[in-house]
């Protein structure tokens, strides 16, 4: 699993907060680059982005990292998400997998909650139940491609 450590590395360098803009555009390039690669060489990479993707949204609702560079790192997620879909012969897998699921579901929970008007009641209310929000689509999204894509290879993993 040399890819994933790379891609580990990375991703602190990219999350690192006093970092200048060329260090940054590299380390995105890397980490672009080293997740994609980790996501076409390995079948059940998706589980261990997953994992990885959980932990990078609690360190943003804990406010350890910034909210634009996590959408960008859930970017890459899914643009290496949908390229090892394409170079894997369509794996029907990738697109049942729970790391698609758990980055849409933050991405239309992020639109929700920016197209909301700051300081009113219901901005305040979304703040506090984004999290919720987030699982919610996410368990949702799952279950819905679940069932409109067969996938009869991985019946035995949610």
């Amino acid at each position: 699993l040399p890819y994933f450590a790379v891609q580990v590395a990375v991703l602190t360098g990219y999350l690192k907060n006093n970092i200048n803009s060329s260090a940054e555009r590299l380390c995105y390039f890397f980490l672009t680059a080293s997740t994609y690669t980790f996501m076409v060489m390995w079948e059940y990479s998706h589980y261990l982005l997953f994992v990885q993707a959980v932990s990078l949204l609690m360190m943003d609702g804990l406010f350890l990292v910034q909210k634009d560079k996590v959408q960008e790192v859930q970017k890459i997620y899914l643009l290496s998400l949908l390229v090892g879909y394409l170079v894997q012969f369509e794996n029907s897998t990738l697109l049942v997998s729970p790391l698609l699921s758990l980055v849409a579901g933050s991405m239309l929970a992020n639109c929700i909650q920016v197209n909301m008007k700051r300081g009113t009641f219901i901005a305040k209310v979304m703040d506090i139940l984004y999290y919720y929000l987030v699982f919610t689509i996410a368990v949702t999204l799952h279950f819905v491609i679940k069932t409109l894509v067969a996938d009869k290879e991985n019946e035995h993993i949610l």
